[in-house]
């Protein structure tokens, strides 16, 4: 997330309102597959091939 938009959000946390960032944070993203939608193989069974 920019960090513009990073310190405009955390500056809505009550007590914040004037905080300053010394360092940005860093999203960490990953997908996620329901069990219930795998073969055993762990091929998804939704997707052909």
């Amino acid at each position: 997330m920019p960090i513009l938009v990073e310190l405009a959000s955390l500056r809505t946390i009550p007590g914040l309102d004037r905080c300053e960032l010394l360092r940005p944070g860093y999203v960490v993203q990953y997908d996620f597959a329901s069990p219930i939608e795998l073969w055993p193989s762990l091929e998804a069974r939704n997707v052909d091939g």
